[in-house]
């Protein structure tokens, strides 16, 4: 009873602070769609797609394996391995758009190089926050993985109103560059948390010959199933992007993002708890994860679906009142 208690301690947590992170960005949404236009978060949203699919490789995901080492040298060591292979992926993409073979062209928009960029950077910033995340797990220190979506959430949004001068330059370049400051924000809050916290050993390569077998099936089988995973969410933006262009596209994002906003605020918080206890339990009570799991499903599956119903029903009147008239497209 005490561990179903901390669980749901940690849940409730979690889910209070992204639920006032996600708050925060969905109560600036109705002024964003006002001075951005669909095409602007069409655009936006092909970078935050790319994004997230070079996010689901980058590291190899291998933090994931930080809750499972013991050896502190060992936990830092890993992190050194993600945030090298990230930033050779941020290497590679500004070649890229250097070369004009740009991934926003697999889009269809012909992007400048401050769009790859913009991307590389967020990458950078993103990636980083991730693998420190996974340690903040593993010390379950979940107080600052809140405090630090709350930063990033309101950083976002202040740099998404300032930069809408900038939008001239390129469609959407203001928006990009308000998620890219926000996270560089979000990414030095974290970091001075952690000088404070950890002791950084320094680079033994011998030891990353043997972190690199040890947890070589990160690599190999998780990396490639995180990848399709995320391709299979994110490939509709590239072909409406492709068939129907921006206008089209930055429709549909808002739709997803609106509709996706509740079950991201309870599944994202549900299962970075999750992870933390099959990190801990799995070895001695796997029937335990397994009931925790079964539970899970359950129980959301039983929340979901009348919402979601409900949702259906007022989504194109909500959306006109809520975002503008322009948008009641979004709703249907």
């Amino acid at each position: 009873m005490k561990i179903k208690n901390e669980f749901i301690n940690k849940i409730l947590l979690l889910l209070t602070g992204n639920s006032l992170a996600q708050l925060i960005l969905f109560a600036s949404s109705p002024i964003l769609t006002r001075i951005y236009t669909p095409e602007d978060f069409g655009v936006f949203s092909t970078y935050t797609s790319l994004l997230a699919i070079l996010m689901s490789f980058a590291s190899l995901c291998l933090e994931k394996a930080i809750p499972l080492e013991k050896n502190h040298s060992n936990t830092v060591h890993l992190m050194y391995i993600s945030i090298f292979t990230i930033a050779v992926v941020c290497i590679l993409n500004i070649g890229l758009g250097f070369l004009n073979l740009s991934l926003f062209r697999l889009y269809g928009i012909e992007a400048s190089i401050m769009n790859d960029l913009l991307l590389s950077i967020g990458l950078f910033f993103a990636g980083i926050y991730q693998v420190m995340s996974y340690w903040m797990l593993k010390e379950d220190k979940f107080k600052g993985i809140t405090h630090s979506k709350l930063l990033q959430s309101i950083s976002n949004v202040i740099s998404q109103f300032s930069l809408i001068s900038i939008n001239h330059v390129t469609p959407g370049i203001g928006l990009i560059a308000g998620d890219m400051i926000g996270r560089g924000i979000t990414l030095v809050y974290i970091w001075r948390y952690f000088l404070k916290q950890m002791h950084w050993p320094k680079v033994n390569y011998r030891r990353i010959g043997f972190l690199l077998k040890k947890y070589e099936k990160f690599a190999k089988y998780s990396t490639w199933s995180t990848l399709l995973s995320s391709l299979s969410l994110q490939i509709i933006f590239l072909l409406l992007m492709r068939l129907y262009g921006p206008d089209v596209t930055g429709h549909f994002s808002m739709a997803t993002k609106t509709i996706g906003l509740p079950i991201s605020l309870l599944g994202a918080s549900i299962s970075t708890v999750f992870y933390a206890e099959v990190a801990k339990s799995i070895s001695n009570e796997p029937g335990r994860v397994l009931h925790l799991y079964k539970s899970i499903i359950t129980k959301t599956a039983m929340l979901g679906v009348p919402l979601m119903a409900i949702l259906a029903w007022i989504a194109p009147g909500l959306f006109s009142f809520v975002f503008g008239e322009e948008w009641r497209v979004s709703g249907e």
